[in-house]
Protein backbone atom coordinates (compact mmCIF):
# COMPACT_ATOMS: atom_id res chain seq x y z
CA UNK A 1 0.00 0.00 0.00
CA UNK A 2 2.96 2.34 1.15
CA UNK A 3 4.04 2.03 -2.71
CA UNK A 4 0.86 2.22 -4.16
CA UNK A 5 -0.39 5.22 -2.20
CA UNK A 6 2.58 6.93 -1.32
CA UNK A 7 1.70 10.31 -0.71
CA UNK A 8 -1.41 9.51 1.24
CA UNK A 9 0.43 7.12 3.40
CA UNK A 10 3.11 9.63 4.00
CA UNK A 11 -0.28 12.33 5.25
CA UNK A 12 -0.74 9.37 7.70
CA UNK A 13 2.59 8.95 8.90
CA UNK A 14 1.69 10.00 12.22
CA UNK A 15 -1.58 8.40 12.71
CA UNK A 16 -0.60 4.71 11.63
CA UNK A 17 -4.46 3.87 13.19
CA UNK A 18 -6.24 5.75 10.35
CA UNK A 19 -4.37 4.41 7.75
CA UNK A 20 -4.76 1.05 8.41
CA UNK A 21 -8.70 1.70 8.77
CA UNK A 22 -9.09 3.24 5.56
CA UNK A 23 -6.99 0.76 3.66
CA UNK A 24 -9.01 -1.82 5.27
CA UNK A 25 -12.41 0.11 4.18
CA UNK A 26 -11.91 0.90 0.85
CA UNK A 27 -9.37 -2.23 0.11
CA UNK A 28 -11.98 -2.72 -2.88
CA UNK A 29 -12.52 1.09 -4.15
CA UNK A 30 -8.69 1.77 -5.31
CA UNK A 31 -10.29 4.50 -7.43
CA UNK A 32 -11.06 6.33 -3.81
CA UNK A 33 -7.80 5.49 -2.51
CA UNK A 34 -5.90 7.11 -5.58
CA UNK A 35 -8.10 9.87 -5.15
CA UNK A 36 -6.91 10.68 -1.50
CA UNK A 37 -3.25 10.24 -2.65
CA UNK A 38 -3.91 12.49 -5.59
CA UNK A 39 -5.33 14.85 -3.39
CA UNK A 40 -2.20 15.07 -1.04
CA UNK A 41 0.81 15.03 -4.02
CA UNK A 42 -1.63 18.04 -5.27
CA UNK A 43 -1.96 19.85 -1.95
CA UNK A 44 2.12 19.06 -1.26
CA UNK A 45 3.10 20.95 -4.89
CA UNK A 46 0.94 23.97 -4.28
CA UNK A 47 3.71 23.88 -0.38
CA UNK A 48 0.45 23.54 1.89
CA UNK A 49 1.69 23.21 5.71
CA UNK A 50 0.13 21.14 8.53
CA UNK A 51 -1.14 18.13 6.40
CA UNK A 52 0.29 15.47 8.62
CA UNK A 53 -0.12 17.84 11.79
CA UNK A 54 -3.99 18.12 10.48
CA UNK A 55 -4.72 14.41 9.83
CA UNK A 56 -2.12 12.70 12.99
CA UNK A 57 -5.30 12.58 15.92
CA UNK A 58 -8.33 11.62 13.90
CA UNK A 59 -9.68 8.68 14.54
CA UNK A 60 -12.73 7.97 12.96
CA UNK A 61 -13.91 7.70 9.03
CA UNK A 62 -16.59 10.06 10.34
CA UNK A 63 -14.17 12.54 11.51
CA UNK A 64 -12.19 11.85 8.28
CA UNK A 65 -14.95 12.91 6.33
CA UNK A 66 -14.65 16.31 7.42
CA UNK A 67 -11.07 16.56 7.47
CA UNK A 68 -11.31 15.38 3.80
CA UNK A 69 -13.47 18.71 3.68
CA UNK A 70 -10.97 20.92 4.77
CA UNK A 71 -8.25 19.49 2.51
CA UNK A 72 -10.46 19.85 -0.45
CA UNK A 73 -11.19 22.94 0.12
CA UNK A 74 -7.92 23.52 0.83
CA UNK A 75 -6.62 22.75 -2.72
CA UNK A 76 -9.81 25.30 -4.08
CA UNK A 77 -8.20 28.18 -2.87
CA UNK A 78 -4.47 26.98 -3.81
CA UNK A 79 -5.74 26.17 -7.53
CA UNK A 80 -8.24 30.08 -7.66
CA UNK A 81 -5.88 32.64 -6.09
CA UNK A 82 -2.83 33.22 -6.11
CA UNK A 83 -1.40 32.86 -2.30
CA UNK A 84 2.22 32.99 -0.64
CA UNK A 85 1.39 30.91 2.01
CA UNK A 86 -1.35 27.90 2.47
CA UNK A 87 -1.87 26.04 5.89
CA UNK A 88 -4.45 23.75 7.29
CA UNK A 89 -4.32 24.42 11.17
CA UNK A 90 -4.53 22.32 14.02
CA UNK A 91 -6.97 22.96 17.02
CA UNK A 92 -4.40 24.70 19.19
CA UNK A 93 -3.16 27.12 16.41
CA UNK A 94 -5.00 29.90 18.66
CA UNK A 95 -5.43 30.16 22.79
CA UNK A 96 -9.41 29.48 22.28
CA UNK A 97 -11.28 28.36 18.82
CA UNK A 98 -9.02 27.95 15.92
CA UNK A 99 -10.39 28.27 11.99
CA UNK A 100 -9.72 25.24 9.56
CA UNK A 101 -7.09 27.20 6.94
CA UNK A 102 -4.90 30.09 6.98
CA UNK A 103 -4.22 31.30 3.69
CA UNK A 104 -2.07 34.79 2.57
CA UNK A 105 -2.16 36.73 -0.81
CA UNK A 106 0.25 40.07 -1.29
CA UNK A 107 -2.03 41.80 1.38
CA UNK A 108 -4.62 40.00 2.52
CA UNK A 109 -4.04 36.90 4.96
CA UNK A 110 -7.71 35.14 5.35
CA UNK A 111 -9.24 32.26 7.60
CA UNK A 112 -11.70 29.43 6.59
CA UNK A 113 -14.24 27.49 8.85
CA UNK A 114 -15.32 24.54 6.79
CA UNK A 115 -18.27 23.00 8.06
CA UNK A 116 -19.78 19.74 5.92
CA UNK A 117 -23.29 19.02 6.27
CA UNK A 118 -24.27 15.31 4.58
CA UNK A 119 -26.89 13.75 3.57
CA UNK A 120 -28.68 11.60 6.84
CA UNK A 121 -25.28 10.97 8.06
CA UNK A 122 -26.41 8.78 11.14
CA UNK A 123 -28.38 6.40 9.04
CA UNK A 124 -25.20 5.68 7.24
CA UNK A 125 -22.79 5.09 9.65
CA UNK A 126 -25.51 3.45 11.16
CA UNK A 127 -26.10 0.72 8.14
CA UNK A 128 -22.43 0.57 7.48
CA UNK A 129 -21.43 0.35 11.04
CA UNK A 130 -23.48 -2.90 11.43
CA UNK A 131 -23.30 -4.69 7.85
CA UNK A 132 -19.37 -4.28 8.17
CA UNK A 133 -20.11 -6.91 11.23
CA UNK A 134 -22.32 -8.90 10.08
CA UNK A 135 -20.83 -9.35 6.37
CA UNK A 136 -17.32 -10.06 8.07
CA UNK A 137 -15.61 -13.15 7.43
CA UNK A 138 -18.30 -13.82 4.12
CA UNK A 139 -17.82 -13.86 0.78
CA UNK A 140 -20.75 -11.49 -0.38
CA UNK A 141 -21.50 -7.12 -0.90
CA UNK A 142 -24.50 -5.50 0.00
CA UNK A 143 -26.47 -2.37 -1.58
CA UNK A 144 -28.76 -0.59 0.51
CA UNK A 145 -32.18 1.24 -0.71
CA UNK A 146 -33.76 3.32 1.42
CA UNK A 147 -37.27 3.52 1.60
CA UNK A 148 -39.30 7.22 1.25
CA UNK A 149 -39.07 7.83 5.10
CA UNK A 150 -35.66 7.36 5.40
CA UNK A 151 -34.80 9.09 2.39
CA UNK A 152 -36.43 12.40 4.01
CA UNK A 153 -33.18 14.71 5.68
CA UNK A 154 -34.20 14.78 9.17
CA UNK A 155 -32.69 17.40 11.62
CA UNK A 156 -34.71 17.29 14.81
CA UNK A 157 -33.31 15.12 17.41
CA UNK A 158 -36.67 13.35 17.82
CA UNK A 159 -37.15 12.57 14.15
CA UNK A 160 -33.78 11.02 14.11
CA UNK A 161 -34.45 8.68 16.84
CA UNK A 162 -38.00 7.39 14.93
CA UNK A 163 -35.35 7.02 11.88
CA UNK A 164 -32.23 5.39 13.86
CA UNK A 165 -35.08 2.72 15.07
CA UNK A 166 -36.44 2.31 11.62
CA UNK A 167 -33.08 1.26 10.35
CA UNK A 168 -32.41 -0.66 13.07
CA UNK A 169 -35.18 -2.85 13.23
CA UNK A 170 -34.57 -3.56 9.35
CA UNK A 171 -30.68 -4.50 9.73
CA UNK A 172 -32.34 -6.71 12.54
CA UNK A 173 -34.30 -8.56 10.35
CA UNK A 174 -31.62 -8.75 7.68
CA UNK A 175 -29.58 -10.45 9.51
CA UNK A 176 -31.86 -13.13 10.74
CA UNK A 177 -33.15 -13.52 7.23
CA UNK A 178 -29.16 -13.36 5.86
CA UNK A 179 -28.07 -16.29 8.62
CA UNK A 180 -30.28 -18.69 7.79
CA UNK A 181 -29.70 -18.40 4.01
CA UNK A 182 -26.35 -18.58 5.31
CA UNK A 183 -27.03 -21.75 7.09
CA UNK A 184 -29.41 -23.34 4.21
CA UNK A 185 -27.13 -21.99 1.17
CA UNK A 186 -30.23 -20.50 -0.74
CA UNK A 187 -28.70 -17.23 -2.22
CA UNK A 188 -30.38 -16.58 -5.29
CA UNK A 189 -27.22 -16.32 -8.01
CA UNK A 190 -26.39 -13.36 -9.77
CA UNK A 191 -28.19 -11.69 -6.90
CA UNK A 192 -30.38 -12.17 -4.33
CA UNK A 193 -32.82 -9.53 -2.37
CA UNK A 194 -33.98 -9.11 0.85
CA UNK A 195 -36.72 -6.91 1.76
CA UNK A 196 -37.27 -5.34 5.03
CA UNK A 197 -40.06 -2.63 5.89
CA UNK A 198 -37.73 0.44 5.79
CA UNK A 199 -34.69 -1.17 4.03
CA UNK A 200 -33.88 -3.44 1.01
CA UNK A 201 -30.68 -4.93 0.61
CA UNK A 202 -29.38 -6.46 -2.64
CA UNK A 203 -26.54 -9.00 -2.35
CA UNK A 204 -24.22 -10.73 -4.48
CA UNK A 205 -21.46 -12.84 -3.89
CA UNK A 206 -17.45 -11.54 -4.08
CA UNK A 207 -14.60 -12.85 -6.10
CA UNK A 208 -12.32 -11.90 -3.36
CA UNK A 209 -13.94 -13.94 -1.00
CA UNK A 210 -14.37 -10.64 1.22
CA UNK A 211 -17.63 -9.03 2.42
CA UNK A 212 -18.22 -5.48 2.63
CA UNK A 213 -21.24 -3.10 2.26
CA UNK A 214 -21.31 -1.28 -0.98
CA UNK A 215 -23.66 1.30 -2.02
CA UNK A 216 -26.56 3.16 -0.26
CA UNK A 217 -29.30 4.77 -2.19
CA UNK A 218 -32.12 7.37 -1.36
CA UNK A 219 -35.70 7.48 -2.69
CA UNK A 220 -36.52 10.08 -5.09
CA UNK A 221 -38.33 12.47 -3.15
CA UNK A 222 -39.14 16.18 -2.61
CA UNK A 223 -37.13 17.30 0.29
CA UNK A 224 -38.79 20.16 2.64
CA UNK A 225 -35.67 22.61 1.41
CA UNK A 226 -37.08 24.82 3.98
CA UNK A 227 -36.11 22.78 7.24
CA UNK A 228 -32.94 22.11 5.39
CA UNK A 229 -32.33 25.48 5.44
CA UNK A 230 -33.16 26.33 8.67
CA UNK A 231 -30.31 23.49 9.58
CA UNK A 232 -27.76 25.05 7.22
CA UNK A 233 -29.01 28.51 8.75
CA UNK A 234 -28.14 27.50 12.30
CA UNK A 235 -24.88 25.80 11.40
CA UNK A 236 -23.78 29.55 9.61
CA UNK A 237 -24.83 30.88 12.68
CA UNK A 238 -22.79 28.80 15.48
CA UNK A 239 -19.01 28.82 12.76
CA UNK A 240 -19.77 32.70 12.59
CA UNK A 241 -19.71 33.18 16.40
CA UNK A 242 -16.63 31.21 16.02
CA UNK A 243 -14.99 34.45 15.62
CA UNK A 244 -15.84 35.87 18.38
CA UNK A 245 -13.27 34.29 20.19
CA UNK A 246 -10.69 35.53 18.36
CA UNK A 247 -7.45 37.91 19.39
CA UNK A 248 -8.17 41.32 18.05
CA UNK A 249 -4.74 40.40 16.15
CA UNK A 250 -6.54 37.80 14.57
CA UNK A 251 -9.88 39.52 13.90
CA UNK A 252 -8.72 41.67 11.11
CA UNK A 253 -7.67 38.55 8.87
CA UNK A 254 -11.06 38.08 6.47
CA UNK A 255 -12.95 35.06 7.78
CA UNK A 256 -14.82 32.77 5.18
CA UNK A 257 -17.16 29.92 5.84
CA UNK A 258 -16.87 26.83 3.43
CA UNK A 259 -19.86 25.07 3.50
CA UNK A 260 -19.79 21.83 1.97
CA UNK A 261 -23.05 20.66 1.12
CA UNK A 262 -23.69 16.85 -0.35
CA UNK A 263 -27.61 17.28 0.49
CA UNK A 264 -28.47 16.79 -3.14
CA UNK A 265 -31.51 18.83 -2.85
CA UNK A 266 -30.17 22.19 -1.69
CA UNK A 267 -27.98 24.42 -4.33
CA UNK A 268 -26.83 27.71 -4.86
CA UNK A 269 -30.44 29.17 -5.69
CA UNK A 270 -31.39 28.08 -1.97
CA UNK A 271 -27.94 29.64 -0.69
CA UNK A 272 -28.47 32.94 -2.43
CA UNK A 273 -31.93 33.20 -0.56
CA UNK A 274 -30.73 32.43 2.46
CA UNK A 275 -27.62 34.58 2.85
CA UNK A 276 -29.14 38.11 0.70
CA UNK A 277 -33.21 37.82 0.86
CA UNK A 278 -34.20 40.36 0.80
CA UNK A 279 -36.31 40.70 4.24
CA UNK A 280 -34.92 37.25 5.84
CA UNK A 281 -31.35 37.92 4.56
CA UNK A 282 -28.93 36.20 7.33
CA UNK A 283 -25.85 38.53 5.94
CA UNK A 284 -28.31 41.58 6.82
CA UNK A 285 -30.63 40.29 9.61
CA UNK A 286 -28.07 38.50 11.98
CA UNK A 287 -25.85 39.92 14.08
CA UNK A 288 -23.39 36.97 14.17
CA UNK A 289 -22.83 37.35 10.24
CA UNK A 290 -21.24 40.54 10.54
CA UNK A 291 -17.56 38.80 11.55
CA UNK A 292 -18.13 36.91 8.00
CA UNK A 293 -16.40 37.89 4.97
CA UNK A 294 -18.37 35.41 2.72
CA UNK A 295 -19.36 31.98 2.30
CA UNK A 296 -18.27 30.21 0.02
CA UNK A 297 -20.80 27.16 -1.00
CA UNK A 298 -19.66 23.64 -2.77
CA UNK A 299 -23.09 21.38 -3.74
CA UNK A 300 -23.47 17.92 -3.88
CA UNK A 301 -22.91 17.96 -7.73
CA UNK A 302 -19.28 20.24 -7.20
CA UNK A 303 -20.59 23.47 -8.33
CA UNK A 304 -18.47 26.16 -6.46
CA UNK A 305 -20.07 29.65 -5.61
CA UNK A 306 -18.42 32.50 -3.60
CA UNK A 307 -21.10 35.17 -1.62
CA UNK A 308 -19.46 38.02 -0.79
CA UNK A 309 -21.16 39.95 2.29
CA UNK A 310 -21.70 43.56 1.96
CA UNK A 311 -22.72 43.76 5.45
CA UNK A 312 -19.88 42.28 7.52
CA UNK A 313 -17.60 44.07 10.30
CA UNK A 314 -15.34 47.25 8.18
CA UNK A 315 -12.02 45.58 8.96
CA UNK A 316 -12.86 42.56 7.28
CA UNK A 317 -14.67 43.79 4.12
CA UNK A 318 -12.65 45.04 0.70
CA UNK A 319 -15.47 44.84 -2.16
CA UNK A 320 -12.65 43.27 -4.20
CA UNK A 321 -12.36 40.14 -2.58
Amino acid sequence: MNEQYPNLSWALIDNLYLKNVIFEEYIHNSRYLFYLNDLISELISYKCEGIQEKLKDVKTLKKFSSILSELEFALLIAKNKEIKELKLLPDDYLPSKSPDILFRDEVITSYVEVTRVNENPHITDIILSRLREILKSHPYRVDVSLNTELSIPRMKRIERHIQKDLVEKSLDMFEEIFKEKLTKNTFKTPSDVIDTESLTFTIERTDSGKGYPRFISSDYIEVPTDILCDYIKARLLDKAAKRNSFGDEHRKAHYIIALDCCEPSIDEIDINKLLYDRTEGIFLSETEMKNVSGVLFRGKWDKITFYPNPFCDAEINDPKF
